[in-house]
C-alpha cells in the first residue's frame, strides 16, 4: 500500500491514472465511510498476498534479492499481468491505465518479495 500511495500520487502517475479512469481530483479527496472500509480492505487483501507470498518465497527457498526480483517478475507475468490485459480488453479500459495499473502490481511484487526474501 506504501508502493500504492507513490505511484498514483498526483506527482507521480496519479493525475494521468485519474483523468484516463474519468474521475475528478475534488472527488477523490473526500475521505467517507465507503472510502475508509475500501483502504481497509485493500490492506487485508494485501496482508493476505504478503502472507501466500512468504510461502512462496520459502518454498523456492529463495536467497537473493536479484532471485526474489526474478520470481516477482515472473509471477506478475504468469498471474497478474495476463489477468489485468484480459480485463483490460474485456472491459474496454485505455490500454494506458494497464500500464499503469500493472506497472504499480509489478513493482509492489518486487518490493514485497525483496523484503520477505531479505527477511528469510
Amino acid at each position: 500500500m506504501v508502493v500504492g500511495m507513490f505511484w498514483y500520487s498526483p506527482s507521480i502517475l496519479g493525475k494521468k491514472w485519474m483523468k484516463l479512469m474519468g474521475l475528478k481530483e475534488k472527488a477523490m479527496g473526500k475521505m467517507d465511510n465507503e472510502t475508509r472500509k475500501s483502504y481497509m480492505l485493500g490492506f487485508l487483501i494485501s496482508l493476505l498476498g504478503a502472507y501466500v507470498l512468504a510461502h512462496f518465497v520459502n518454498w523456492f527457498q529463495l536467497e537473493t534479492i536479484q532471485e526474489a526480483v526474478q520470481f516477482a517478475f515472473w509471477t506478475w507475468l504468469g498471474f497478474v499481468a495476463v489477468v489485468q490485459a484480459s480485463d483490460m480488453l474485456r472491459t474496454k479500459t485505455p490500454t494506458k491505465s494497464f500500464y499503469i495499473n500493472s506497472g504499480y502490481r509489478l513493482v509492489g511484487l518486487v518490493v514485497m518479495a525483496s523484503i520477505l526474501t531479505f527477511w528469510g
